[in-house]
């Protein structure tokens, strides 16, 4: 849907090789907008204080909570008495992003893009860390830890990290001070949870009681000395979504034995057998074969039906099970949340904190045609995520139609922390996003009051490019062998350059051995499947506008250079990159 008048996000609808893979494999226009002038929200438990902290500014600096969900969409399945309570509690206290957009998806590209604030072009970061071919975290590439660091901050991390191969190896090392290099401190001493089944049900309470934690003895004492806490709390709900069985009693349709070891159905506790009866997935019986649709989107949901199992479209039963499982997910996440929240008003923190709610990428639940999990695609489904910022001088219970992304964050977190623009420039260079600090203040932003040359989303991830290649490495991870020459077909074109005006929706899709940046028509489609969206008149995604050179032509040829001009100015030469790299060396992990 058009997101001008939406409302606010809680409350409402939004061998080596496959081990590894298996395991974690995904491991407005409105001019003035709902912005209050009332007080702020209490935090606690209780129905919200009022109270404003204009001109009382704590003198050690304002602390931020930046808290993260993992796989989490915009848009939910709409259920009339579905509430999140303690993400209302953030919206209810700040400014509700309704357009803010993912930058890359997998995990690990939309991790990078979200803390370094660079594209996947610049860090090299472009699939999950924890397959084999994917390189690791630049070490020389500053963060947002560093930069609250340097401006006098003590810096916390806990929860998922997903962003560093060293923090997955086995061992009995205590990871505490792992992310110290990236900017961080006090990780946690087990290493990372990068998704694995059921992960988010079993620790993401551990992460927040770590959390907890940390507020009560660094967060204290940091402000007690004088100096402002930033501590992030990434959590791995509704992550488990990716591993769900949702077959019904008697029947194996999704399992198999191939999927037997990673597929898990819904804790059997009284929050998870709740059934919310949701409407079925948006498009949910939409041909993948549909003429004008990318091939990649079919690839894709063969790719992970071999890793996943495979859940018919025609199974709304089965979808709705699915459902039921993401929004309960939802509940369970959120009910976290609301502890540390709790926390932060317990210790009388939270009218000089800055909180930050948002999601590394969406997730699909069986929308057009019963894609799953994120990957290639521009639908809203998986690249549209929450963003909501509580700031104690800013309005409340507010709304901002500007079209921001996640590449913007990092300048933005920079910004809200008290950092100069020189200060900023001296750290890092200077970075592709937009800092939008005073919208969170304000909310005083129309559709692209940010961005009006659009935003960007990239999609370089491999490994669901050739469904071929996965049904053979998976057969060959269940039967104990290895292949040394398999590898995927990469002249199929599943990578992804996607441009978004906040109307039009324009991507290319192509192939990882043919890297191009067409400047003609004919150039375009040569190299290119092409896609084309107007979301004012096609809100659900539908209708291509660009399946063929003949339709559309100018519009096509115009969004096309406003591609490349975006690609050129906040990512420079597309040339493939790590991807490249890693083609070139495939195999050399094995």
């Amino acid at each position: 849907m058009d997101n001008n008048n939406s409302s606010s996000k809680g409350g409402h609808s939004r061998r080596q090789f496959l081990a590894g893979t298996l395991a974690g494999a995904g491991s407005l226009a409105t001019s003035s907008l709902l912005a209050q002038t009332a007080g702020k929200p209490d935090f606690g438990t209780q129905a919200p204080a009022i109270l404003k902290n204009r001109g009382s500014t704590p003198a050690h600096g304002y602390n931020m909570l930046f808290i993260t969900s993992d796989q989490e969409s915009f848009e939910y399945p709409t259920v009339p008495s579905f509430e999140l309570p303690n993400r209302q509690r953030i919206a209810d206290s700040g400014v509700t992003f309704l357009n803010h957009y993912t930058t890359s998806n997998m995990c690990t590209a939309s991790r990078g893009v979200l803390f370094t604030g660079r594209h996947v072009q610049q860090t090299g970061l472009f699939d999950n860390t924890n397959y084999p071919y994917s390189p690791d975290f630049p070490a020389d590439t500053p963060t947002w830890g560093h930069a609250l660091r340097e401006l006098g901050y003590t810096v916390g991390y806990k929860g998922k990290w997903h962003l560093s191969k060293a923090s997955l190896k086995p061992g009995n090392r205590n990871f505490s001070d792992a992310l110290q290099r990236y900017g961080f401190d006090d990780w946690g001493a087990h290493g990372d949870r990068f998704g694995l089944p059921l992960e988010g049900y079993f620790d993401d309470d551990l992460i927040a009681a770590s959390a907890i934690s940390w507020l009560r003895k660094q967060g204290t004492r940091s402000n007690q000395a004088g100096k402002p806490w930033a501590l992030t709390v990434s959590l791995v709900n509704p992550h488990d979504i990716q591993w769900a069985l949702v077959d019904r009693p008697g029947e194996n349709i999704q399992w198999n034995e191939q999927v037997a070891r990673v597929l898990q159905p819904a804790p059997d506790t009284p929050l998870y057998r709740r059934q919310w009866n949701s409407p079925a997935p948006r498009a949910l019986h939409q041909p993948l074969d549909q003429p004008g649709r990318p091939a990649s989107h079919a690839e894709f949901v063969a790719a992970w039906d071999q890793l996943v199992g495979h859940i018919p479209s025609t199974r709304e039963d089965m979808w709705q099970t699915h459902a039921d499982f993401y929004l309960n997910l939802l509940a369970d996440n959120d009910r976290t949340i609301g502890t540390v929240l709790d926390t932060l008003a317990d210790l009388g923190m939270q009218h000089n904190t800055i909180v930050i709610f948002t999601s590394d990428h969406g997730e699909y639940g069986g929308a057009h045609g019963g894609m799953r999990n994120k990957g290639p695609g521009a639908y809203d489904e998986h690249i549209h995520v929450p963003l909501m910022i509580a700031h104690p001088e800013g309005p409340s219970a507010a709304q901002c139609a500007a079209l921001t992304s996640h590449i913007d964050l990092f300048p933005t977190i920079h910004a809200l922390a008290g950092g100069s623009i020189d200060q900023l420039q001296q750290l890092t260079g200077n970075l592709p996003g937009h800092d939008f600090s005073h919208l969170a203040l304000s909310a005083d932003g129309d559709r692209n009051a940010l961005r009006p040359n659009g935003l960007l989303y990239w999609y370089d991830g491999l490994l669901t490019t050739d469904r071929n290649f996965v049904a053979k490495a998976t057969a060959n991870a269940l039967a104990g062998t290895s292949d040394p020459d398999l590898k995927p077909d990469f002249s199929k074109r599943g990578l992804q350059r996607t441009l978004y005006d906040g109307r039009y929706k324009f991507s290319r899709y192509f192939a990882a051995n043919c890297f191009n940046t067409p400047a003609t028509l004919a150039a375009l489609y040569r190299d290119n499947d092409v896609e084309l969206f107007d979301r004012q008149n096609d809100p659900d995604e539908m209708i291509n506008l660009a399946a063929t050179p003949r339709q559309n032509p100018k519009l096509t040829e115009s969004l096309n250079r406003q591609l490349n001009q975006l690609i050129a100015l906040e990512a420079g030469k597309d040339d493939g990159g790590a991807v490249t790299r890693a083609i070139e060396s495939w195999g050399e992990w094995s």
